[in-house]
């Protein structure tokens, strides 16, 4: 069902096998959460998780693992959190703040229109100017002498990131942020806390596929002991 849906949500976490380093991937719909342990965080994990051949769009942060995906959103809870990194270096204080307030505006047209406030044509138009000041601040940012070298890295970097944060305009179905998925990893993460992993490899199956059930079951509004 992940690997053939038109919208999916990924992320990972790290976790532990045989007290060794592992991560733990999510991918997810709305309906439905795949988890697996993988002793990578690498694009071939990722592929193991959502099929070599994935052709849906996918929301996640800048993690290259996910470099091979045709079709990618970035999480704007992440951008925004780059914009406050921004906001905070010295000599990039002006642009960063510009960013902030612009991006919680483009969040707060996009739910208007989720809740059912608006229709899309006006929230497509809220978010056109605020999309031109990010633009306009990173491109000023990326070449500002005043600015830190590091701010200026990370304006270009965001500047080729440019069809990735905007792609949920074009795709109704896909979210903004990647609430979804992290939303998924919050309970195993707990479970981390916790147990610290799993002790073999039979342990990290069992730990994927109760996840797995679960997450799924309540997405669906759905008793998991009665399924079990």
């Amino acid at each position: 069902h992940v690997k053939a849906a038109p919208v999916v949500h990924a992320d990972e976490t790290s976790w532990r096998e045989s007290k060794s380093r592992a991560w733990l991937w999510v991918a997810t719909t709305a309906l439905v959460a795949v988890f697996m342990i993988h002793r990578r965080r690498n694009a071939k994990a990722a592929q193991v998780l959502l099929g070599e051949d994935f052709a849906g769009v996918l929301c996640t942060n800048r993690y290259g693992a996910y470099h091979w995906v045709d079709r990618r959103g970035l999480c704007w809870s992440h951008l925004l959190r780059d914009f406050q990194a921004i906001a905070e270096r010295y000599g990039s204080e002006w642009h960063g703040r510009r960013m902030i307030l612009a991006g919680g505006r483009v969040l707060a047209a996009w739910s208007a229109w989720a809740d059912g406030h608006i229709d899309r044509a006006v929230m497509l138009d809220r978010i056109r100017p605020e999309r031109e000041q990010i633009q306009r601040m990173l491109l000023l940012g990326s070449t500002a002498r005043f600015a830190s070298a590091k701010t200026r890295r990370a304006c270009r970097e965001l500047l080729g990131w440019e069809t990735a944060m905007w792609l949920f305009l074009d795709e109704p179905d896909l979210a903004p942020t990647n609430n979804l998925s992290e939303r998924r990893l919050r309970r195993p993460v707990l479970w981390r806390s916790g147990s610290f992993g799993s002790d073999s490899p039979a342990g990290s199956r069992f730990v994927e596929r109760i996840l797995t059930t679960v997450a799924t079951l309540s997405a669906q509004q759905r008793n998991a002991l009665d399924f079990l």
